[in-house]
Order: C-alpha cells, then structure tokens, then sequence
C-alpha cells in the first residue's frame, strides 16, 4: 500500500484530524483496526461513513484503487452529521443514506475526478449538524490515557520511545504536527478544499455559538445554557485524567453517570468503559509500531500488566502485542479507513 496523511486545513482544527489517501500496490485483503475514529471514505466508488469499531474491519483492496478519507476526532463527525454515533458502531453507511443532498454534489464532483481530499473538506462545510460543544472534549480527554511522561528506564530518547508521539497534542495530533504531507494547500487556498468555509475564527460554522448542537440537547441554545456547559466543560478538563471514574466525570460535568453515559453513546458510539479501552488500545498501539517493548508499553499505556495488554490486544485487533509490532494485521504504516490502525 501507498499510503499518505494530509494536513488538516486550519479551519477544520478541533474537528479533523487528517486527510488520507491510500493507493493499493496489489490486490489484498485489508483490515482497519479501532481507534475511537469515525472516517468520511471515497472507496472510488462509494461515499461511506466509516463508524466506531470494537473489532477489526476487513476489506479487500484492488491495485491501482485509491482511497481517500478524512478522519474526524472522536466524537466529532456525529454530531456535524447530526446523527447519534451509536447506531454506526461497528458498519460502514452510505453517506447518501445519512445526508441525501450534501452527499450527492460530493458524489457529482468525485465521479467528475475531483481531488477527493478537497471534495470532503468542502463537504464537511455543508453537513447539516454543528461543531459539538466542549463537552465532548472534555469526555474524551478524560477517557483517553494520561500523556506519555519520560521514556522508561534504558529507553534512549533518540529511539523508539521518541517516535512514539510524545508532542502536545499526542496520539489525537494531525497530519500538521508530522513532515508526511500537505493538503494541497488547502489551508491557504480558500478557492480550493474551503471555497465556503468563512473567514471567521469558527471557520465554516459562522453561526456556530447560536445554533442547537444537532439531535442531542446543548443543555439548550440560549447563552446561559452555553456557558454552563462551557464552564462545566472546562472544570472537567482540569480535573480529570484518563484515570478518572466515570462518577468523577459525571461530577465534573455537573451531570449523572447514567447522562456521561448517553453522551458518550450518542457522541462516540459506544459507553465510556469501552470508549477508554479503545482509546488506551490506539495509543498502545502506536507504542508497539514504534518498537516500544510490550512490558514497557503495558506501563506507559495504563494496563495493569503485560497479559492485560495482550488480552486487550487480541479482543480490538485479533493479533498479539508481537504481530502488532511487526505490523501484522494492519495493511498500511500508518492510519486509515476508520482508525488509527489500518
């Protein structure tokens, strides 16, 4: 495979976290790990929503076939969508079926042999549904692992642990903070990939602090309710770590653990158990590829020990911390369709 991360145009930051484009070198079978993400997909033939995964998604590629996504921070593309994540999990959906009229222009240009990249950006601008509100970020972060500390013991900060993606931004970084692409410049081609993207701060949402937050409440749309949220949003974020209960986080958010459930179905398509085990098995994940040990890896990543690991492992990819390593069960080097781990 020949495969290709693009830069997130600034406008769509805090929602996307990378273009792809994926060339097939042979015809193979093809299998997409979880990551939390959910993908927009030009397979070159359909328009697919790629949904959150608990278990591996198997394909075949054709050579020469090009395939192209966007990939969405979790959480985000449901609620642009305005559609709950939950009945997604686990399938690839017609975009058609989910969004009639945005899918079909998109699908007009595709067929037409646009670039599919810019095509989705553009895309992105018309779905019917709104940025979600910050409390979705705050899930998130408080579900996903602690940031990766100082290398263990005997782990050269030159070596693998310093690829493995110790920056701000860590395992949720785009395509910008890595030397593996541009988007065509899209990011300062507004003619191109955001021909309607606005020029405001929200980007192509100009209205985004007055709309309603698609098919699940924003704790309302009047100004007070926002800020609530914004203000609960916020004590969260400093509060909470990806060790967190889910009581913690209930009580963080202002809300019940039963509602941080809903959330989290709704926003990310599975509760929030399962929400942190797939997100601690993506970082756990990229630790492996990038020759982390497995016993240092179950440490870092917040397993209890190395056969939790490699249970966790076996349950989301089918393969053992040793073939992940080596790049089994994975058709790319690097992230594509609806995860981090095709």
């Amino acid at each position: 495979m020949s495969y290709r991360e693009l830069r997130a145009p600034a406008a769509l930051a805090g929602l996307v976290e990378c273009g792809w484009t994926d060339t097939a070198t042979a015809d193979a079978a093809h299998q997409v790990l979880p990551d939390g993400c959910m993908d927009l997909v030009w397979t070159g033939a359909e328009l697919l929503v790629a949904g959150p995964d608990t278990v591996p998604h198997h394909g075949t590629r054709t050579r020469g076939v090009t395939v192209a996504g966007l990939r969405f921070l979790p959480g985000a593309l449901p609620s642009l969508l305005a559609v709950p994540a939950a009945p997604l999990h686990n399938r690839r959906v017609a975009l058609v079926e989910l969004v009639p009229g945005p899918a079909r222009d998109a699908l007009a240009r595709l067929e037409e042999g646009e670039e599919p990249v810019a095509v989705l950006a553009a895309l992105v601008t018309r779905l019917p549904g709104a940025p979600p509100d910050r409390s979705v970020a705050a899930l998130r972060g408080a579900l996903a692992p602690a940031a990766l500390g100082s290398p263990p013991s005997g782990s050269a900060r030159s070596g693998p642990w310093a690829r493995a993606g110790t920056a701000p931004s860590g395992l949720w970084a785009r395509a910008d903070t890595t030397p593996s692409g541009t988007w065509t410049n899209a990011d300062t081609m507004p003619s191109r990939a955001l021909a309607n993207a606005g020029t405001t701060p929200n980007g192509p949402w100009t209205n985004a602090d007055t709309m309603p937050n698609g098919p699940w409440a924003r704790a309302g749309t009047a100004p007070a309710a926002r800020r609530r949220v914004a203000r609960a949003a916020d004590r969260a974020a400093r509060a909470l770590d990806g060790d967190a209960s889910v009581a913690a986080i209930a009580d963080a958010l202002g809300c019940t653990p039963r509602s941080v459930h809903r959330r989290c179905l709704a926003s990310f398509g599975y509760g929030p158990a399962v929400l942190r085990r797939v997100l601690r098995f993506r970082q756990a994940a990229a630790l492996l590829r990038a020759g982390v040990s497995p016993a240092e890896v179950a440490a870092a990543a917040g397993y209890a020990d190395q056969p939790h690991l490699s249970r966790e492992t076996r349950a989301l990819a089918g393969a053992s911390p040793g073939q992940l390593a080596r790049g089994a069960k994975r058709s790319t080097p690097l992230p594509s369709g609806s995860s981090t781990m095709a």
